[in-house]
């Protein structure tokens, strides 16, 4: 595995960056089509889409900030500002929370926004394995 697929200057593109990147784009699109076809409102797409990658970062973040609990408490920003330390089921947590709280929110049943969800969250956990 190649952790740093580049570097200019301070500019430096890694691997789990860019697949992360990928499973959102990839998850997006999918999510689209499923609630295009279920009849769903497209105008959330991007609004979940933005509140899922927050939700995601921020959930891993503090999964991993908990997990090493004596690690945080002796340097917080070492830990909250690294690079590493991104759990899934963090960000799955994270993610998801702020997908249910942003669908409240407009009024929207969870039910039928899950299961097209479902197929884009996948997809995105495959490329975030990758990476």
């Amino acid at each position: 595995m190649w952790p740093t697929l580049f570097k200019i200057g301070p500019l430096e593109l890694g691997t789990f960056g860019l697949m992360a990147a990928l499973g959102f784009l990839a998850a997006y699109f999918v999510f689209r089509a499923e609630a295009k076809r279920r009849g769903l409102q497209l105008k959330l797409s991007s609004e979940l889409l933005v509140v899922s990658i927050i939700g995601s970062l921020v959930g891993a973040r503090i999964n991993y900030a908990l997990e090493y609990w004596d690690v945080f408490v002796t340097d917080p920003v070492g830990i909250l500002w690294s690079r590493y330390g991104f759990t899934w089921y963090g960000g799955f947590i994270g993610g998801a929370l702020a997908v249910i709280i942003l669908l409240k929110v407009r009024k929207q049943k969870l039910g039928p926004y899950g299961d097209a969800l479902a197929p884009a969250i996948a997809l995105g956990y495959v490329f975030g394995r990758a990476g």
